[in-house]
């Protein structure tokens, strides 16, 4: 009895719990130094439009910069015609079934090629 008590309480724990958030910073850089960075991450609140709420704006009004800018958008999902353009994307923590959430990123550089690079000691696991 003692164990399915037990049992029944982590069971409406684990229910009522959330994931811990992630996010990292992605640099991106062209080949002669210019610098842009994106903020990705995931939280069981997010979701993959804009979301105020984790600092995320729409900067599609905003002009691209002629010689180097990197965007989130949803742009493939939606035929190339975006509907938002951001520098911070937090998205749903879910994997359930076959989808999964995607993030598009869209570069515009004059000087080709562009690398993007992340701290690698975040996606390492302690053992």
């Amino acid at each position: 009895m003692k164990n399915l008590l037990i049992l029944t309480i982590l069971l409406c724990l684990y229910q009522v719990s959330k994931a811990q958030t992630f996010q990292f910073q992605l640099l991106f850089e062209d080949a002669i130094g210019n610098k842009d960075t994106l903020t990705i991450g995931y939280d069981s609140d997010g979701t993959e439009f804009i979301d105020p709420s984790f600092g995320e704006e729409n900067i599609i009004g905003t002009p691209l910069d002629s010689l180097f800018d990197v965007r989130i958008s949803d742009a493939f999902f939606n035929n190339g015609n975006a509907t938002f353009h951001t520098k911070k994307q937090i998205l749903p923590d879910s994997c359930s079934g076959s989808w999964f959430p995607v993030v598009s990123i869209d570069v515009k550089s004059k000087n080709w090629p562009v690398t993007a690079t992340w701290d690698n000691l975040l996606w390492l696991s302690s053992k």
